[in-house]
């Protein structure tokens, strides 16, 4: 079991939806590729350089790191922490079964599998 924060947007823009919808979403709107062919983090921190080809290693390594991380890592029977920006909230949820990535135009979303 793993703990994982995420955060709704750079400015908690997004967190009415993952509350509502009780998902979470990779909102990185230049990405539009499926997560989930990358076979490893250093192919995904590959896309990124072709991407951002101005960005210094160490920002599309941490980049890749994260994506990774949301992409293939989280599992069922981990925890997702969710620190509101605009209120005093935590919110806390376990992760109840697998998860599967769904591309739906520029946003990549996690969902839970049925």
């Amino acid at each position: 079991m793993s703990l994982w924060m995420i955060r709704a947007g750079q400015r908690g823009e997004y967190e009415q939806k993952f509350i509502n919808d009780k998902c979470f979403y990779i909102t990185w709107n230049d990405l539009k590729c499926d997560l989930s062919c990358f076979s490893s983090r250093d192919d995904l921190k590959n896309k990124l350089k072709e991407l951002y080809p101005d960005d210094k290693n160490n920002t599309l390594r941490t980049w890749a790191s994260q994506l990774w991380s949301a992409s293939h890592e989280i599992k069922k029977g981990d925890w997702i922490v969710l620190p509101l920006k605009n209120q005093p909230v935590i919110y806390i949820g376990e992760v109840p079964q697998h998860i599967s990535l769904l591309q739906r135009h520029s946003i990549l979303i996690i969902t839970k599998s049925q």
